[in-house]
């Protein structure tokens, strides 16, 4: 079997093709930069640059039983808190198009990972899947469309959609600004942590080889069928 990774060169993504490639996957790791795909994977995958227009998708998933898809823009400290068109060209089009090429080459399944961004505190805690989403970003907006889209896409065409809501993502190689990084970071120089307000604040967070292992059920097992939902 071979399995096709967006955003391969990304934080889970490099994790993810290491886990599959260890358990013995023929693995296609995709990205814009064909120079940085071979930097970071050298042996057992196969790299494929692509812009992720319909048409270049169609042609670099050709091999491909499975797809994953990592690919997408995340909120940053200077994202525009209601700029949405930027999110929806580069998370929800790139989603229209990679569920087309995905039907086109007669994938088995895809695994379209989306966010914990698509609740916020209108939601009760602990969040279950079958309340309604109230998102309280784009960001989190864009992700909820590519679950509604692939949705419909999946009723209407029958190719099986999962969809995976990820909380915060830590470990590694994430992203030295985001507070839990941060604060491993001045705890390992025995510097003080900096909070704000009285530090009451609550986050969800998910260790990436956790994620890594949720999305390996996802590929390695065959109960899936029609679109799903899960909060991981």
């Amino acid at each position: 079997m071979k399995v096709a990774v967006t955003g391969a060169t990304g934080f889970i993504g490099k994790y993810l093709v290491n886990k599959l490639t260890d358990r013995g996957f023929g693995v296609l790791a995709l990205g814009r930069s064909k120079t940085k795909l071979d930097k970071t994977f050298k042996q057992n995958v196969s790299n494929r640059e692509t812009d992720y227009s319909l048409l270049s998708l169609n042609e670099v998933l050709r091999s491909a039983d499975i797809v994953v898809h990592l690919a997408a823009r995340r909120m940053s400290k200077n994202s525009s808190p209601l700029d949405l068109g930027v999110f929806l060209d580069d998370n929800v089009k790139i989603t229209e198009n990679l569920l087309k090429a995905a039907q086109n080459n007669s994938m088995e399944r895809v695994c379209n990972i989306s966010s914990i961004s698509v609740y916020s505190s209108q939601n009760r805690t602990p969040f279950k899947e079958r309340d309604k989403a109230i998102p309280s970003s784009v960001y989190g907006i864009s992700k909820l469309v590519t679950e509604k889209y692939s949705a419909l896409f999946s009723r209407t065409t029958g190719l099986p959609v999962i969809n995976l809501r990820l909380s915060q993502v830590i470990g590694l190689g994430e992203r030295s600004d985001l507070i839990f990084m941060k604060f491993l970071n001045l705890a390992r120089q025995k510097k003080p942590l900096p909070i704000w307000g009285e530090g009451k604040t609550a986050f969800d967070f998910i260790y990436v080889k956790d994620v890594v292992e949720a999305i390996y059920k996802v590929i390695s097992l065959d109960i899936f069928d029609g679109n799903e939902t899960y909060n991981i």
